[in-house]
């Protein structure tokens, strides 16, 4: 977070910074708490829709090699960087399992 921004700004930012869509926040998901290394981490999700922008990644650390949409089913196998985040996203995604 940048000093004097909301979470929420926040996270419109970083989905921009790091996808190159443009975000509205419609609510607030789940917040996941815990250590890793040593270090207290607060992470907090959103639900939003997509209002313009188009995929594109601007990460000049190189972190991020990959933007696109998956499926319900791919998220299953989908190699994650948190993989402790698949059971909670797929909770919030399953009623939208079958809309493709």
């Amino acid at each position: 977070m940048e000093q004097g921004e909301t979470l929420e700004e926040c996270c419109i930012r970083e989905v921009w910074e790091e996808t190159g869509y443009q975000v509205k926040i419609n609510e607030k998901l789940h917040i996941k708490e815990g250590t890793n290394l040593g270090i207290s981490f607060k992470v907090h999700y959103f639900l939003g829709d997509i209002t313009g922008g188009y995929p594109n990644i601007q990460d000049p650390d190189g972190f991020i090699y990959d933007i696109r949409w998956v499926s319900y089913e791919e998220l299953k196998l989908l190699n994650m960087s948190f993989p402790e985040d698949r059971q909670m996203l797929m909770s919030f995604l399953a009623p939208f399992a079958d809309m493709v």
